[in-house]
């Protein structure tokens, strides 16, 4: 999924849309353990990228867990940038929602920022929502070249909204990469949200 520069202007009615796709984005692969696996009884994370892979998950904590609905999820982690990253950087990711037996659905981004997207220059969203979300700015890149260095972020609550047709299992691939590097990251997420306790 390699993908050449363009120019992408979003309109300023879609611009709160993409800081959500953006957060989300950053809070996923942006701490407890120093391993590109994790598993905890809301979620598990695994590598699928190469030992090449330019940008690492060095750390992730999610907190409560299990994570409920309707709650807030609390989310910190570190990840690990190995190498300069200039524009334009590529982000695919897919979130589907299990259904029943090994039937899952994928979730649209039309609608909502939680979805299946594929944003083929990251920086230009960025440069379009500038200044940079208080919570982001501190903390993380917000404006590209994403320079080699280790960046935390967190804890950041994320409010989850609904009841029983929001809990359940939810299973996420996040890839990111750049014309110039190639593959810089690809992750499997899974993630169960569990009703609370009436």
């Amino acid at each position: 999924m390699l993908h050449k520069p363009f120019n992408m202007q979003i309109p300023a009615s879609k611009q709160r849309s993409y800081t959500g796709i953006i957060v989300f984005v950053l809070t996923l692969i942006s701490p407890a353990t120093r391993s590109d696996d994790y598993f905890s009884k809301s979620l598990s994370m695994q590598s699928c990228g190469g030992p090449s892979a330019s940008i690492k998950i060095r750390d992730i904590v999610i907190m409560p867990d299990p994570v409920v609905v309707p709650g807030t999820m609390i989310v910190a982690y570190t990840m690990e940038v190995l190498k300069d990253l200039n524009a334009p950087i590529g982000v695919d990711y897919k979130i589907e929602k299990h259904i029943f037996a090994d039937e899952w659905i994928p979730l649209s981004c039309v609608n909502t920022p939680y979805g299946t997207c594929n944003i083929q220059n990251v920086c230009n969203i960025l440069w379009d929502i500038q200044p940079c979300p208080s919570m982001v700015n501190e903390h993380a890149p917000c404006q590209c070249p994403v320079l080699k260095n280790n960046y935390t972020m967190g804890p950041m609550p994320i409010p989850i909204q609904g009841g029983f047709v929001v809990a359940g299992k939810y299973r996420t691939r996040i890839k990111v990469d750049n014309w110039e590097h190639g593959d810089l990251m690809c992750y499997d997420f899974a993630l169960e949200v569990f009703p609370a306790s009436p």
